[in-house]
Order: structure tokens, then C-alpha cells, then sequence
């Protein structure tokens, strides 16, 4: 691609498209706390109490296209 395209070696990821990325030796993560905070922004709602939803690191979601429909 360098010989196509100019191209500048910036290193490690950091943001792309508004989504933050962390890369470690477990894995790359990618966050949208600063989306999510300027939402609650946004809707005066960033003192309201915070609340943790685990989900198991590895979990692949996929659409369930036998299951029933959900108003």
C-alpha cells in the first residue's frame, strides 16, 4: 500500500471514528465511553447513579433468527 498510497506511521491506535481503542496483549477493546458521556450530557443526566452490566469478555453476539418476535 506504501507504494500506492502516501502514508504516515502514526503507532498505536488510539481513536478511530469516535471510538476509543485500547490494544494490549489480551486483546483490543474498543470503548464509547465519550459517546455515552455526551449523551448523558446532552439529556442532563450525568449525575445519575452508574450502573454495571458484566458481560463475559469473549461473548460473540449474533442474531437469533429462529426466536420470537418482541414488541
Amino acid at each position: 500500500m506504501k507504494i500506492k498510497f502516501d502514508m504516515t506511521n502514526l503507532g498505536i491506535m488510539k481513536y478511530f471514528l469516535g471510538i476509543e481503542v485500547t490494544q494490549s496483549e489480551d486483546g483490543i477493546f474498543v470503548y464509547q465511553s465519550n459517546c455515552a458521556k455526551d449523551i448523558l450530557k446532552r439529556f442532563r443526566m450525568e449525575n445519575y447513579r452508574l450502573v454495571v452490566i458484566p458481560i463475559a469478555i469473549g461473548t460473540k453476539l449474533c442474531k437469533d433468527d429462529q426466536g420470537s418476535d418482541i414488541d
